[in-house]
């Protein structure tokens, strides 16, 4: 849904908006006041109308102060323009359009966002996040890696963005810091417990809820690290590869990996798993939809 600054602006008046960002002894009138944007005695804030549109002025001994609604949040939570509107947006509950992304044509694919999956560090902490998208014109999937950040935050040649859903700052690359495996919490809470490891997220939430312990590596096959590999050091790992060649190239390199951390290793076989299989690749969401669907106890 797209909207001009202008239609927020009408959406949200300035009084509206400092109620939204919870600024006390805001005054819900025209006239002039002690500013509530800093400790003051005296009547050195003003509210009044300018061509049919509230205006603020805050005269502070720094320099003067003023504006909009725009103005008023830039000024009060220390954000740019940008952030300010998307901040307007997200308390209005408006979504902007799917972003498109430019084919060698010169033409543009809007694409949709289906899921974000949250990698935290042991104690819980968000270290970064992979987006999965579906493109509208096919429904072909793709998926985008980002870590939080702050406004001006820079990362060799990455720069941080505002997520338009969210006025959130983020590096959209995992360039500069050490990736972890998902569900480290989960699995930092249980190190006695067999681990199932899976190609993508979505198998490994789908293993969780059927009571697994699963994780994942970010960015799919062949993206190993030997700090995963630490993270499972001597424990009971089960790898359940997708049914394709570059998985079972995968499950094969990192159960090499493992085995030199004293890991315990099995890797599922899927004709012993689902026998029947239809051709072409499969991964573990499809036999455990499978399996439901088909009332079949699903064994953990």
């Amino acid at each position: 849904m797209k909207k001009s600054v202008p239609e927020l602006k009408a959406l949200m008046d300035l009084h509206a908006t400092a109620r939204r960002l919870g600024i006390a002894e805001w005054p819900n009138k025209t006239g002039s006041f002690s500013s509530p944007l800093r400790p003051d005695s005296s009547e050195s804030f003003s509210i009044f109308e300018r061509s049919g549109e509230l205006k603020w002025k805050d005269h502070s001994p720094s320099g003067d102060g003023g504006g909009d609604q725009i103005d008023l949040i830039m000024t009060y939570l220390n954000c740019d323009k940008k952030a300010a509107i998307q901040w307007m947006k997200k308390e209005l509950g408006i979504e902007d359009e799917a972003r498109s992304y430019k084919k060698a044509d010169g033409n543009y694919r809007p694409r949709d966002l289906v899921a974000t999956y949250d990698y935290r560090s042991a104690d819980g902490t968000l270290l970064h996040q992979t987006l999965r998208f579906r493109y509208q014109d096919t429904g072909e999937k793709t998926f985008c890696q980002r870590r939080p950040a702050k406004q001006g935050e820079k990362s060799g040649k990455y720069e941080a963005r505002i997520d338009n859903r969210t006025g959130q700052w983020w590096i959209w690359s995992l360039y500069g810091i050490e990736p972890v495996l998902y569900h480290l919490p989960e699995m930092a809470a249980r190190p006695e417990d067999e681990v199932w490891l899976f190609e993508g997220e979505k198998d490994a939430n789908n293993a969780t809820n059927l009571g697994l312990l699963s994780t994942t590596s970010p960015m799919g096959a062949g993206k190993w690290r030997s700090s995963f590999s630490e993270s499972l050091r001597g424990r009971n790992v089960t790898i359940c590869p997708d049914r394709d060649d570059p998985g079972l190239t995968h499950a094969i390199m990192v159960a090499r990996a493992l085995k030199e951390v004293g890991s315990s290793i099995s890797i599922v076989e899927w004709k012993d798993l689902w026998p029947d299989a239809p051709a072409g690749k499969l991964d573990f969401t499809d036999w455990a939809e499978n399996y439901l669907k088909n009332g079949k106890e699903v064994a953990a």
